[in-house]
């Protein structure tokens, strides 16, 4: 949660989960593999957070209800928890760097827990 409590010397992480903490954040590395015309992980889904992703490697397509974007090494995303889902088209895996934020919801909310 915020503001965060930096006193103490104990690991405070834990197990991942989509879930996320009233007031929370998370940061996480993502790989995605190489597997053109399939979507990555759970598929089309979304999340009642706010999403900062930015490519450090190869592209990933981000896709949406309203179309499909190609982001490249060096671009950044911001998702505000709406429908979407990734794919990699190339021949490499992809590396995205991503901080989700708690986030009210938007439309019928997460589908992922």
């Amino acid at each position: 949660g915020t503001p965060v409590d930096n006193s103490g010397n104990h690991d405070q992480g834990g197990a991942f989960s989509f879930a996320m903490p009233a007031g929370g954040t998370k940061f996480m590395m993502i790989e995605f593999p190489s597997a053109p015309g399939k979507l990555f992980g759970p598929a089309m889904h979304s999340t009642n957070t706010i999403d900062y992703l930015v490519v450090v490697k190869g592209e990933v397509v981000l896709v949406t209800e309203s179309g499909e974007t190609t982001c490249r090494t060096g671009d950044m995303i911001v998702d505000r928890g709406v429908m979407h889902g990734w794919r990699n088209d190339g021949l490499d895996p992809a590396l995205v760097a991503c901080v989700m934020i708690d986030a009210a919801p938007v439309g019928n909310g997460a589908t992922l827990v």
